[in-house]
């Protein structure tokens, strides 16, 4: 998986801010491309469907150019992977897991119909998550922060890889703090906890997997499965 993310490296520059901009919040704590020869600090947003900055439903950039884009090719390459990585969600909230499953079908099938989803043509076979969402954070120290955009009993799923260690993931909210080395996955209510990643030595990604709320809630009225807009609750385990 870390071999073909180092093949993104010129997408993760092409996402960093202008030189001489105004940097947001969310841009900052970037290293330095020069200090990343292995590949360029960035960020990658993947999605068939979220909404763009005029609040209409549309398809990532990074799904564009079948087949020959380097984003399509990533996806392509780690389908099997992206499947087993999504699937802890399955484990840590099972009702959850079915609704996102039931849009991946959707989406696979053309059951769901709208602007963002039609205009995937065939990478819609290849959207390998229950997450309406996935984003490849390159080299970077996350401030700590909560994600404004999910739902708060939601769990985002944070795999983090590369080449360092002494990574530590802090919730300071919940008074914890997490030996966060490369090869560690963790579910977090990322709208209910603020947790932030430190700066390591060396090269470190994170996959971070996500429902953007707005997303689930439109294409939920697509599917037959019951919307579940709640905790993970102990019956939840006991009916599957």
């Amino acid at each position: 998986m870390v071999l073909h993310m180092n093949e993104l490296h010129r997408q993760f520059r092409q996402s960093l801010p202008p030189a001489g901009s105004a940097i947001k919040k969310r841009e900052r704590g970037y290293k330095p491309p020069l200090a990343t020869p292995a590949t360029s600090p960035g960020h990658i947003p993947f999605s068939p469907c979220w909404f763009n900055i005029a609040h209409q439903l549309t398809v990532s950039r990074s799904l564009r150019g079948w087949p020959h884009a380097h984003t399509i090719q990533y996806v392509r390459a780690e389908q099997e992977s992206l499947a087993l990585l999504s699937a802890v969600l399955a484990v840590i909230h099972p009702r959850l897991a079915i609704q996102g499953l039931s849009i991946l079908r959707g989406i696979q099938s053309g059951d769901i119909q709208n602007v963002a989803t039609d205009s995937l043509g065939p990478v819609r076979r290849l959207w390998p998550s229950p997450f309406t969402a996935f984003s490849i954070i390159s080299n970077r120290e996350t401030e700590l922060h909560r994600d404004g955009k999910g739902f708060t009993p939601y769990y985002d799923i944070l795999t983090t890889l590369g080449h360092y260690c002494d990574g530590r993931f802090e919730a300071p909210g919940i008074g914890l703090r997490f030996k966060y080395n490369p090869g560690t996955i963790i579910g977090i209510c990322g709208k209910a906890l603020a947790h932030g990643v430190a700066e390591v030595e060396g090269t470190r990604y994170c996959l971070a997997q996500y429902f953007h709320r707005q997303v689930l809630n439109l294409l939920s009225g697509y599917t037959l499965e019951e919307q579940s807009f709640h905790w993970s609750r102990t019956e939840d385990f006991l009916q599957h």
